[in-house]
């Protein structure tokens, strides 16, 4: 409903279209890209879990 909303009101549904698939495409692009290099997985991998650590920790902290 809030998508619908912003379409109708600030955008034209070309443009609207187009940002929604360059918002998806584009980083599951980047993603298959950084996977497909050799050490690219556990690069990510490491990325995700120091991410997640980074939250906890700042939860955590008063």
């Amino acid at each position: 409903a809030v998508l619908w909303l912003l379409e109708r009101n600030y955008l034209d549904g070309q443009a609207f279209t187009t940002l929604v698939i360059g918002g998806i495409a584009g980083p599951l692009l980047y993603l298959s890209l950084w996977t497909a290099l050799p050490g690219g997985r556990h690069e990510l991998v490491a990325l995700t879990r120091a991410l997640s650590l980074a939250i906890q920790r700042r939860k955590a902290a008063p």
